[in-house]
């Protein structure tokens, strides 16, 4: 089965290939009897914070959708049959706003620990070694979970907004994979409890940051050995940026009766 979404200016067409695949996708000037359309009400399609909702699996008599926000989803085959979903009491997600630890390799020029209130740059910091650091930074704070979001088949994800330039996250010790481009996002079901749980994030920056650093220093206090005597680097954006937000999501039977 077929599977598209139509766009305002165009179609969206989901594609799961192997590491170096590819394909050829044509659209023939009639649709096909097994293509599906997913549309969805303007309130649920025009909120970019959120991803898409998805068709997971699908058949002629059933399906499965992922869908992250509230409202009636509608797929439309290529016989004009038409199913149905609609998806309530999903919370809006929640961002983690206050306080970050944020521990560093000292080796390196910045001190142990610092403490944030809000998630900034390390470029942005008043310390010149976090400012020039280069390396790993572990932030690690409570995060509180709520029983409902972890409902028979709702989903647990952690988006971390902005990171530069690649993260892992660990929830309660165990790790949710490593996330190296956008959307850096997470799903932490399987790994977390109603109420309190213990959240670290590994965020890795460029290296250029410490060298720049370096050319400010004399070469007694340099951090790091290099041939390029006058370079034209400047600093880069590093560290967790966020917004982080925990967010819901609901898998969805889908009863392909048809109207």
């Amino acid at each position: 089965m077929f599977v598209y979404k139509s766009l305002k200016n165009g179609i969206s067409v989901r594609l799961d290939l192997p590491p170096g695949g590819s394909t050829f996708v044509v659209f023939g000037k009639k649709t096909s009897a097994g293509a599906m359309d997913l549309s969805a009400p303007d309130k649920v399609k025009d909120d970019a914070s959120l991803p898409p909702a998805r068709v997971v699996a699908l058949d002629e008599r059933s399906g499965l959708m992922h869908c992250w926000r509230n409202g009636r989803y509608t797929l439309t085959d290529g016989k004009g049959r038409k199913d149905h979903v609609t998806v309530k009491g999903l919370p809006a997600p929640r961002i983690l706003d206050g306080q970050w630890k944020v521990k560093f390799d000292p080796k390196w020029g910045a001190p142990a620990e610092i403490k944030l209130r809000k998630l900034i740059s390390w470029t942005d910091h008043d310390n010149a070694g976090v400012k020039y650091y280069s390396g790993s930074g572990f932030y690690t704070r409570a995060l509180d979970v709520p029983a409902a979001m972890l409902a028979r088949k709702r989903r647990v994800s952690l988006d971390l907004g902005d990171v530069r330039a690649l993260a892992e996250v660990f929830v309660n010790g165990k790790s949710a994979g490593v996330l190296w481009k956008a959307p850096f996002r997470a799903d932490i079901t399987d790994l977390v409890k109603p109420g309190v749980n213990a959240l670290k994030i590994e965020v890795m920056n460029l290296w250029i940051n410490r060298l720049s650093g370096d050319m400010k220093l004399p070469p007694e206090k340099r951090f790091c050995r290099t041939n390029i005597v006058k370079p034209s680097w400047r600093i880069q954006p590093a560290g967790l940026l966020g917004p982080v937000r925990l967010m819901s999501s609901v898998l969805v039977q889908v009863d392909r009766g048809g109207k």
